[in-house]
């Protein structure tokens, strides 16, 4: 297991190649285990700070949390993209696909600050919660089907000829 982290790591910016199906899973669990983690510290502590008397100094726990997340985030993009794009490649599909949850992201970061913007002066927002929940829903359905379609699709190692 540590191989395939090393592995993925040691190519972070080789976008050639390809990459095999144990690689991807590896990292796949990897990360999203210390992103659901994250997510749920960051939910536990928000809750804490907002609806109790007992954590109202843990401000800035809060805030060292979050900044540690988006650190973790920033570090693990291009390591997965290049793995995405590897691991496309080896399955026979267009690596330029390994866009597709980047584009996703990038609706729901325009929709979450949309709405925050517009909320920010105290007025209902442009775009419902209801409208944008139900976005980041189907947005996450679409992203966990095609990292599953990558971790389960069975590709060639080998090279074609050129």
């Amino acid at each position: 297991m540590s191989n395939s982290i090393a592995e993925c790591i040691r190519r972070t910016f080789d976008f050639r190649g390809k990459s095999d199906r144990r690689s991807f899973v590896v990292w796949a669990l990897s990360v999203g285990a210390v992103l659901i983690c994250g997510i749920l510290w960051l939910a536990f502590l928000f809750h804490g700070i907002n609806y109790t008397e007992q954590m109202k100094g843990w401000n800035s726990v809060f805030a060292v949390s979050l900044c540690a997340l988006g650190i973790f985030v920033l570090l693990s993009v291009i390591p997965t993209l290049s793995l995405c794009v590897r691991r496309l490649r080896s399955i026979g599909w267009s690596p330029f696909l390994a866009l597709v949850p980047l584009l996703v992201i990038l609706v729901l970061l325009c929709l979450g600050l949309m709405a925050g913007f517009a909320n920010m002066d105290g007025t209902e927002p442009a775009i419902p919660f209801s409208t944008i929940t139900a976005v980041y829903i189907v947005s996450a359905v679409v992203i966990a089907a095609f990292l599953l379609i990558l971790a389960t699709k069975k590709g060639s190692m080998t090279s074609s000829a050129a």
